[in-house]
């Protein structure tokens, strides 16, 4: 999902365009005092990249789906896929880079996939039990 927070009500809907940005699993990792992999292009399909913030709400209508193919992954590290607000459709909205990027953890083990994800910031994926 994508997320408005401005002081002003939007006053028509607002198309989110998503994307993904491999180079910035770099920064992520030198933020974060990580060695995370980006995640290979063949690996997964970002299936929905628009969605829309109808007038007069903070959220989107939908979520953005992202698909990944678990036979293509050729290791068990972990990989970073970031999903990003690349744009939108309304350009008096001011887009927060703290706030854009949302890094999507995944590891493939015996063809089974482990996504971890916290929120819509830069969060340390160290930290998550799970590993």
């Amino acid at each position: 999902w994508a997320n408005y927070s401005g002081v002003i009500a939007l006053g028509s809907d607002v198309d989110v365009q998503l994307g993904s940005d491999l180079k910035k699993v770099d920064g992520y990792n030198e933020r974060q005092g990580t060695d995370y992999a980006p995640i290979d292009e063949n690996c997964f399909s970002l299936r929905v990249d628009k969605v829309t913030i109808p007038a007069g709400q903070t959220i989107s209508s939908s979520a953005a789906i992202v698909e990944f193919y678990s036979e293509k992954f050729t290791d068990e590290r972990i990989h970073v896929l970031p999903v990003s607000i690349i744009g939108v459709s309304d350009s008096s909205i001011a887009l927060s880079e703290d706030l854009a990027t949302l890094y999507i953890a995944v590891r493939c083990k015996a063809a089974a996939l482990e996504i971890f994800t916290d929120s819509l910031t830069d969060f340390d994926i160290s930290q998550t039990e799970k590993w």
